[in-house]
């Protein structure tokens, strides 16, 4: 073999393992910006009563459940999402944008 082969056939290897790291890097970088993106919020045990006898789930303050019936008995604020448990088990996560409108996150029931 020649000198130029015998470094062609060095190269292609270190080549390949350097785009592979790249790649990593790459995926890397990405999950890091994603995970940084998504911020854990506390849900605030503040006093806050869900009715009793619904699904369990996120309620935003203005949603809904029946009869003129908000999923959020204590403590509602119609801007504010709420995790309901059963018998009335409630927390708060504050602000979210999609409450206080009619698209509101509701579990059921729906938001006005």
């Amino acid at each position: 073999m020649s000198d130029g082969h015998f470094i062609a056939a060095e190269i292609k290897p270190l080549v390949t393992m350097q785009l592979k790291s790249a790649v990593l890097l790459l995926i890397a970088s990405i999950a890091t910006i994603n995970a940084a993106s998504l911020e854990p919020r506390a849900c605030s045990s503040n006093g806050c009563a869900c009715v009793t006898g619904i699904k369990a789930g996120i309620y935003c303050g203005n949603c809904v459940v029946g009869a003129g019936t908000y999923a959020v008995k204590t403590k509602r604020v119609a801007s504010h999402a709420f995790q309901c448990g059963a018998g009335g088990a409630c927390c708060d996560y504050g602000a979210a944008t999609d409450c206080g409108k009619t698209s509101a996150r509701c579990a059921e029931g729906s938001g006005v």
